[in-house]
């Protein structure tokens, strides 16, 4: 399961490198498109990027162009689905919510019925 920062940096690995091999990322515009709502620095940055490298959704090779740090990223088959994985999971957690709405409805109408029977 990915935190916050590894889904929003997946979500960007996810729109740049779509349909394509692999594609060249500097580890500052990632930074920048997680400023609205995330600040990091590089080492929260790096640790988040080696999970995503751990849980298998991207390869990386770390490289240098013009003295800067450029991320080359390609996506793994389970990075390709990430998209997927995210709709899966809201649809459980849909599923979720309305069960345990049913069930507290379902547990109110018994205690209701149990009242009128017995008259307390």
């Amino acid at each position: 399961m990915l935190n916050k920062i590894e889904k929003r940096i997946m979500k960007y690995f996810y729109n740049r490198c779509f349909n394509k091999e692999s594609c060249c990322i500097k580890p500052e515009d990632i930074k920048i498109s997680l400023i609205p709502e995330i600040e990091i620095n590089d080492t929260q940055l790096d640790r988040a990027v080696n999970n995503l490298i751990y849980d298998g959704y991207i390869d990386l090779v770390a490289t240098e162009s013009k003295g800067s740090p450029v991320y080359c990223v390609s996506l793994k088959s389970k990075g390709q689905a990430f998209l997927r994985e995210i709709e899966n999971t809201k649809k459980e957690n849909r599923y979720l919510i309305i069960r345990s709405i049913f069930l507290a409805l379902l547990g109110l109408a018994v205690t209701w019925i149990i009242r009128l029977i017995f008259k307390f």
